[in-house]
């Protein structure tokens, strides 16, 4: 080995430049002079301040070293926050934002540079990261944890390139304040306050006891996906698992567990088919609420799982969510609690209408009054906000200005998530980053709406869309399919039919664009974005008496229609498939 080779533990700081290729490609020259100038005015400086050296620079990315994580940690953090701020008159397809991964590893050390799995492993991190976020492995939280005057939140474990072991990653996002303070809570929501459930084992009817073992797994896995609702609690499976083979009623059981609904099922195989029914229950008197059944072939014994459970998932979860807004609507006042004020709210904020928003935002607004730290309700609050900018620019009877709504609720998810990694925040967080041209941060709040809740139908359909304005539609359509797959009966299933038709419009696939946007105006008629992807498809098949008739009714739900409503309701990144989709509506009459 070399003189000037040595092994040593070190921090090691992997930065680079999101979208690099676009920007360059863009313009060159100015990319390259604002590179400099961030150089030289902020990252150099925030480097030397905090005792860090760069090892290595390539174009689009930078490798710092550390002696002491909490310096490193702290480094990248005011590296964020300070290009957050010089990039905050840019706009947005011009600024520079970076990804960092911070990692302690064993690196070896030639001369400056240095090399080895610890600066791999930084590599892969930055890769994680959100742009203008920071993602940490394992052992650099595990320094810093305490030190560092931040929130980061568990992103899981991840696989990646070149390295044999899962990595589990923590994230550091610029959308959440890192100095925000808890407010004083007056009267705060309890667990048990939440929509409540218990799964009770599912009862194998097979003679075949190998079917125990799926049976178990089936309520494992149901429990382990209603869990991932933050709106719901849900009792343990080792709670339930006392109450397996015991003859109660369901009010008993649902007296013992203290919850307010019951979901039991059965598992029964029959040769080489396997027969599940589930069935959700009120607790209070044991009345029917669902019933679901599926038959299945025994070809892929853990696929049939997982496929079955994410379906009574589905299925289950918007069903009960609408049970409790029944429930609390029907409450007096004076009984009412936080969460019976959030969900009363929701009910009407899911309706969609102007007056129904405004009222829903004002009994969410008591909800925050009792319990000023509840994420739930502020990202109910900030969902508010959105639908005003929504129906500002979808129907004439809603007045006001989508732009200043945009900001309102931006700003109260932002707040939400200080609170709490709430899926619904980002959800909300992900449809208003793309009306706003903020593509980066809408793809990668709409990824953590369903990393947080895979079971999150909108969340899907929100992501979905952002991929689609990027141009990513075969990315896309995958994850419109399984919005539409999770959503049989969700209030607002209709946005997931419709970013479904939007991604096929604009693969070409105009046949099934026109069906998928015919299904989501058949859930909600006066659905304008529905309406405008099947007239632009009908346009391209040439079936001009349909498009003709699907451009009237664009033009009685919104008399003032023109290519800035178009524009708005679809922000696409991409102008030829802008274009694309004006074409659509040309062939059908629209005339700008």
């Amino acid at each position: 080995m070399a003189d000037d080779t040595q092994r040593r533990l070190t921090t090691i700081v992997a930065a680079d430049i999101a979208s690099y290729s676009r920007l360059v490609r863009t313009d060159e020259e100015g990319t390259l002079a604002a590179l400099r100038d961030h150089r030289d005015e902020l990252i150099d400086n925030l480097i030397d301040q905090h005792s860090g050296r760069i090892a290595n620079t390539a174009g689009d990315s930078i490798l710092m070293e550390f002696p002491s994580t909490v310096d490193a940690v702290r480094c990248a953090i005011a590296m964020q926050q300070g290009m957050m701020s010089r990039n905050h008159d840019i706009a947005s397809e011009r600024r520079i934002a970076f990804r960092i991964g911070v990692n302690v590893g064993d690196v070896i050390a030639q001369g400056d540079d240095l090399m080895g799995d610890g600066v791999n492993i930084a590599a892969r991190l930055e890769s994680l990261s959100e742009p203008g976020g920071i993602a940490l492995s394992s052992n650099a939280y595990e320094y810093i944890e305490g030190k560092v005057e931040a929130r980061f939140t568990d992103g899981g474990e991840h696989t990646v390139k070149n390295i044999s072991r899962p990595l589990r990653v923590w994230q550091w996002s610029p959308v959440v304040s890192t100095s925000a303070k808890p407010v004083p809570v007056k009267s705060p929501m309890t667990p048990r306050d939440k929509p409540s459930i218990a799964v009770l084992p599912f009862d194998n009817k097979s003679r075949d006891t190998e079917q125990e073992y799926f049976a178990d797994g089936i309520t494992d896995e149901i429990v382990g996906g209603l869990a991932r609702f933050g709106d719901l609690f849900v009792i343990s499976r080792q709670s339930t698992s006392a109450f397996k083979g015991k003859a109660m009623s369901i009010p008993e059981v649902a007296q013992q567990l203290a919850v307010k609904f019951i979901m039991e099922g059965t598992v029964q195989r029959m040769g080489n088919r396997l027969r599940i029914s589930v069935r959700l229950l009120n607790g209070a008197d044991g009345g029917l609420l669902l019933s679901e059944r599926y038959d299945r072939e025994m070809d892929d014994y853990f696929v049939l799982q997982d496929e079955i459970s994410e379906r009574v998932i589905g299925i289950i979860a918007p069903t009960m969510a609408q049970v409790s807004r029944d429930l609390a609507r029907r409450k007096a006042p004076s009984d009412m609690a936080a969460w019976d004020y959030l969900l009363r709210g929701e009910w009407h904020i899911l309706r969609h209408t102007h007056e129904d928003v405004a009222l829903g935002r004002n009994l969410v607004e008591q909800a925050i009054a009792m319990d000023p730290t509840s994420a739930a309700a502020h990202a109910r609050l900030a969902f508010s906000y959105f639908m005003d900018a929504w129906g500002i620019k979808t129907w004439p009877d809603w007045q006001g200005d989508e732009e200043i709504a945009l900001s309102r609720a931006v700003e109260t998810a932002r707040h939400a998530l200080t609170f709490e990694d709430d899926y619904l925040a980002y959800g909300t967080l992900c449809c208003c980053s793309y009306h706003r041209h903020d593509y980066d941060t809408a793809l990668f709040a709409g990824r953590r709406s369903i990393e947080l809740n895979p079971n999150y139908a909108l969340g899907h359909a929100a992501y979905s869309l952002a991929l689609t304005y990027c141009g990513r539609m075969e990315e896309a359509l995958p994850i419109a399919d399984k919005s539409i797959d999770l959503s049989p009966y969700d209030p607002i299933r209709w946005s997931c039919r419709c970013a479904r038709g939007l991604a096929l419009y604009q693969l070409g696939r105009y046949d099934e664009a026109a069906a998928e946007s015919r299904l989501a105006v058949s859930d909600q008629n006066d659905y304008l974005d529905g309406w405008i992807v099947q007239c632009a498809a009908l346009g391209q098949l040439e079936r001009q008496i349909e498009a003709q008739q699907a451009l009237k009714t664009i033009y009685d739900i919104k008399p003032e229609f023109s290519q800035a409503t178009v524009d708005w309701t679809f922000p696409i990144r991409d102008s030829q498939l802008r274009d694309h989709l004006a074409e659509g509506l040309q062939k059908a009459g629209f005339t700008t």
